[in-house]
């Protein structure tokens, strides 16, 4: 099935024409014993100037103490022609700090005070991995440069900054002190609590899209319902910024679709950890307080709730016949 099909779904959105099918699947847990001092060699080459070194031999050494079981095919991969280009704004109302150039594996640095940027580009580079001259996979995206479209950039901005915060400025969760990403943030945090942190991250690493979309395929969804919500977190994206009233309007309504996919695979992995109905219902309100801009289909919510409560009923009648 071409992904291009699902547009039926959602309005006919620009969405990259690729096939699923065809998209490979990069995930295996793999620990790694390679030696740090040569990963520092080959990302510290004659490309990047020596100013630079420091902060990225902090990187590798964070890296690799936190992400240890991970694969690190595609950084090590990408490390070896790696370049970092100073192309400062004196312009203060220029938004962007830094950039990842997936396509030429360029780092650029827009603003002189690029610490906290310069790792989530390079967490950018850590989880890219070029499929042929047109289709590159970056964490849980897909970017199509011969048609100019990209798939899934709302999620992996929100991880890559996700893993920033987590790993290289902790005390930022807790104080706010890094804005960047904050909405996406927010939500690849709901979507860690149904995958589990350690499986997302090994896929992030290694780029693994459809890994991604199977892995929710799990909590009975289906791959149309996945490939859904993937594009309706990209509405969000595209629009979250918009003072447009219609894209307001595509904002809301996407915010929604998307809260609502992950109330109900939420209350699916509960149902599977064989949770009692009050913990269920604990669980799933403060789920629900912590979604993406409070924007819930409630009563979507209080039919999970009441299916929860008749689950619980049914398996209690079913132990007293077993009795």
């Amino acid at each position: 099935m071409k992904i291009k099909n699902i547009d039926k779904l959602i309005n006919n959105e620009i969405i990259p024409v690729i096939i699923y099918n065809e998209l490979p699947s990069n995930y295996k847990i793999q620990k790694q014993n390679n030696n740090i001092k040569i990963a520092m060699n080959e990302i510290v080459n004659n490309k990047i100037k020596e100013k630079f070194h420091i902060y990225l031999n902090d990187f590798i050494l964070k890296l690799n103490k936190n992400l240890k079981d991970c694969n690190f095919e595609n950084f090590y991969n990408n490390a070896k022609n790696l370049e970092i280009e100073e192309k400062y704004s004196d312009n203060k109302n220029y938004f962007k700090t830094a950039g990842y150039l997936a396509n030429t594996n360029i780092i650029r640095l827009y603003k002189k005070n690029y610490k906290e940027d310069l790792n989530h580009e390079l967490l950018h580079m850590a989880s890219n991995k070029i499929i042929n001259n047109n289709l590159i996979l970056n964490g849980f995206s897909i970017l199509d440069y011969k048609k100019f479209k990209k798939f899934g950039i709302f999620i992996t901005e929100g991880y890559t900054e996700h893993l920033n915060r987590k790993y290289f400025y902790p005390n930022a969760i807790v104080g706010n002190q890094i804005p960047t990403y904050r909405t996406q943030v927010k939500f690849v945090q709901q979507i860690e609590k149904i995958i589990g942190g350690y499986l997302m991250q090994q896929m992030y690493l290694n780029a693994d899209l459809k890994g991604f979309i199977n892995e929710l395929i799990k909590y009975k969804n289906t791959k149309e319902e996945v490939l859904e919500f993937i594009l309706n977190t990209d509405i969000m994206h595209e629009c979250r910024y918009s003072i447009n009233p219609l894209k307001r309007l595509k904002l809301k309504r996407a915010t929604i679709k998307v809260n609502a996919f992950l109330v109900k695979s939420y209350y699916v992995k509960l149902l599977n950890d064989n949770l009692k109905y009050e913990e269920i219902i604990k669980e799933m309100t403060n789920f629900m307080n912590e979604l993406v801009d409070i924007d819930v289909d409630f009563e979507s919510n209080h039919y999970y709730m009441e299916e929860a409560k008749n689950y619980y009923d049914k398996e209690i009648k079913m132990k007293i016949k077993r009795k």
